[in-house]
């Protein structure tokens, strides 16, 4: 449940008191009407202008907006006097703020970029301060951390100017920024910023929260000892202080660090704390998801009874209607993974489904999100005659946060696809044993109930079987993607069971470079593609920060050994032979590396040049310091680079019934040099079903080949 354990800070001019509803609103209307008896006692333009602007911000947080237009109606026509023009500029951003809470983020956009012109035309450097901030927070809630970062820099060099107390809230958000494009190096040195600013200026409860992102940070690190100190005196300072909230939030994060440190005890001890401060605040979401840890926590110690007493009291708490799709995904995935512990695999398969269902329901939210994006984009070039220039870096800005977006897409759908194959072979498991009792049976009237039982349970199977291998699929590079990067491709992919142990894989490094893979895992079929959805998991996280393939195999055979704890006795020792390649368009070069999988070069008169894999596979019986050679080869026009599993050579059929053989298969691709890329496939494609003819297929078959014109 870790998208909603850690909770970051970001600053907002217009942030909502930590009030429910109706006191939010009570408290509003009190202060809307204070500060009509402050303008209308004051004599002093200017100051008038901030109470003013103070009034219309806090009319833009009521629910009803009546009270708000009006106002506004009103400022407007106070603006046209020289001496109020500025409010104008309140009118504006108050806008923005109201579309916020509406929203309506494409014309909160409009409203904040009409403020930041505004308050610039006029030389209004302390109104656009405020305004830069506004529109840097509104960026950052939609993931623009590029655009959100140089409003809050433009707006950093005005706050040194006019010495503003603001300055620790805008560098917690600059090191939030940092956090999430993972510099946590910049992160760490804008929160140390912070503190002293928020010190200064008494911000209490921008303190405390720059003392938990500080801890999260470490934590992220793994420094649990460094993040357990700072988190504590966080925690300190939010008691000194009475921020109930921000005491919930470092309760939390400090019981995780406690479980990673394995003090179970001290973790509990804490959850029971935090349990008891929620329950006052009437937090119900919080008592759910703490109920669920203290479950889960209880059940590491032994304590069954505790454990169960806990999971039905998570259960039978309501959500409060602001729970999110995503914190409630992470709720039914961790209950999933209780029950199956607990052998309870009817609840275990449920919350799965939920959760599913919900993950669905957030992709369609982040889609509604990108048409809101669109939206505001189109209302900006009509409204902009600056919007041509910015256009292409603002698309290069946003095609790079739509490829970190699916790359945390990637993971969610990896973990779904392991735990659904779980369920899978629990159910395979559950009908060898039916299958078992059954022969037992003597009486002829049980032997066929029993069989249109496991008639019926094996299509139960199958049909989970089918949804695995949608979910599989989805973990593949598309075949938009890989037309994208290798407009002269052809892929054969046949998996022998359904779903399959071979892979393939393709990642973008930058606009002229490129990981390309084909793989084989240990097995076929259900055991296969557990081994896969590792695999290609592993291989997404490895290349985050390793850029050769040559080292991306030593890494991702040490981390496959690790997952599977291959190092102890008793354990699984499969692994994968896998071909790997990255390709640098600018240099016309390519650089592979293989485990036990070779790169086949073919030119016009046939096979060029074989390079030979290193002779070892990945994890499995190979040690932790392998090696694993690469080498480089030219890129040069209209010759043909194959990578292959060992389906294809090794199926069956013919008029003897003997192996395809790599040879016939090397003549097969030599026969078929002169036909493009997907000629060459789909002729390679009708060879293997003539082969086999009606014989079944033996292995898992994955073939892909691609030239450069």
């Amino acid at each position: 449940m870790a998208a909603f354990k850690q909770h970051c800070f970001i600053v907002f001019t217009f942030l909502v008191l930590f009030l429910p509803a109706y006191q939010a609103q009570s408290y509003f209307v009190h202060q809307i009407d204070s500060l009509e008896n402050s303008i209308q006692r004051s004599k002093n333009p200017k100051e008038k202008n901030l109470l003013w602007a103070k009034q219309l911000n806090l009319a833009a947080r009521l629910e009803d907006s009546t009270i708000f237009l009006n106002l506004k109606k009103k400022l407007i026509n106070i603006s046209k006097s020289p001496e109020h023009k500025e409010v104008m500029t309140s009118v504006y951003q108050s806008s923005g703020i109201l579309y916020y809470y509406q929203g309506d983020f494409g014309k909160a956009f409009k409203y904040f970029d009409s403020a930041c012109v505004f308050a610039r035309k006029n030389n209004f450097e302390e109104l656009l301060m405020a305004a830069l901030m506004s529109r840097g927070a509104m960026r950052y809630t939609q993931q623009d951390y590029y655009n959100s970062l140089l409003d809050y820099l433009e707006s950093e060099k005005l706050m040194l100017k006019y010495k503003s107390d603001k300055l620790g809230g805008l560098y917690s958000n600059i090191s939030m920024i940092y956090n999430n494009v993972g510099d946590l190096q910049q992160a760490e040195k804008y929160l140390k910023l912070a503190i002293p600013f928020t010190r200064a200026a008494n911000d209490k409860e921008g303190l405390v929260k720059a003392f938990n992102n500080l801890a999260l940070i470490e934590k992220k690190r793994k420094n649990y000892f460094r993040a357990d100190s700072i988190f504590r005196e966080g925690l300190k300072l939010a008691q000194e202080y009475n921020l109930e909230r921000d005491i919930s939030d470092l309760l939390y994060n400090l019981s995780d660090v406690m479980a990673l440190l394995n003090k179970k005890d001290e973790a509990i001890a804490l959850r029971l704390e935090l349990f008891e401060v929620v329950k006052k605040t009437g937090e119900t979401n919080w008592q759910k998801i703490i109920a669920l840890d203290l479950a889960t926590d209880y059940y590491g110690k032994g304590n069954l009874t505790k454990t169960l007493e806990y999971l039905k009291l998570s259960k039978s708490i309501e959500w409060n209607e602001d729970a999110v799709a995503g914190q409630r995904n992470d709720y039914y995935s961790g209950v999933a993974s209780l029950a199956l512990q607990l052998k309870d695999y009817k609840t275990a398969a449920e919350s799965y489904a939920e959760a599913y269902k919900l993950k669905l329901l957030q992709e369609k939210e982040a889609s509604l999100l990108d048409l809101k994006k669109i939206n505001y984009e189109h209302e900006k070039q009509k409204d902009s005659l600056e919007f041509a220039k910015q256009k292409e870096i603002n698309d290069l800005n946003n095609e790079k946060e739509r490829q970190k977006t699916e790359h945390k897409l990637s993971q969610q759908r990896i973990m779904t696809a392991i735990s659904i194959v779980v369920l899978i072979i629990i159910g395979f498991f559950s009908i060898s044993l039916f299958r078992t009792n059954r022969q037992k049976e003597a009486a002829n009237k049980e032997i066929l109930q029993q069989k249109q039982l496991i008639t019926a349970k094996n299509k139960e199977i199958t049909d989970s079987i089918n949804y695995a291998q949608r979910i599989q699929h989805s973990l593949l590079p598309t075949t938009q993607t890989i037309s994208r990067f290798l407009p002269q491709h052809f892929l054969i992919y046949l998996p022998k069971d359904i779903v399959s142990g071979d892979f393939y894989w393709l990642k973008e490094i930058n606009s002229n470079e490129f990981f390309v893979a084909v793989a084989d895992c240990t097995g076929h079929g259900v055991p296969g593609s557990i081994m896969s959805a590792l695999s290609i998991q592993q291989l997404n996280e490895i290349s985050e920060t390793v850029n050769e393939p040559g080292e991306i195999l030593n890494k991702l055979n040490k981390k496959i050994k690790e997952n599977l704890n291959q190092d102890e006795e008793g354990f699984s020792k499969d692994g994968l032979d896998i071909a790997m390649c990255k390709i640098n368009l600018a240099e016309k070069k390519l650089y592979y590396s293989g485990a036990n999988r070779a790169l086949w070069l073919f030119d016009k008169n046939g096979l060029k040049q074989e390079i030979k894999a290193t002779k070892a596979g990945i994890a499995g019986h190979t040690g932790n310091e392998q090696v694993y050679v690469q080498h480089v080869v030219n890129l040069l026009p209209n010759e043909l680079f194959v990578l292959s599993t060992d389906g294809y050579a090794d199926q069956f059929g013919g008029e003897k019934m003997k192996k395809i053989t790599t040879k016939r298969f090397k003549a097969l691709i030599t026969e078929s040099l002169n036909n493009s890329a997907p000629q060459t496939g789909e002729f390679l494609k009708d060879n293997f079903f003539r082969w086999k003819n009606t014989l079944e297929q033996i292995d898992d078959v994955c073939v892909l080949g691609f030239k450069f014109v």
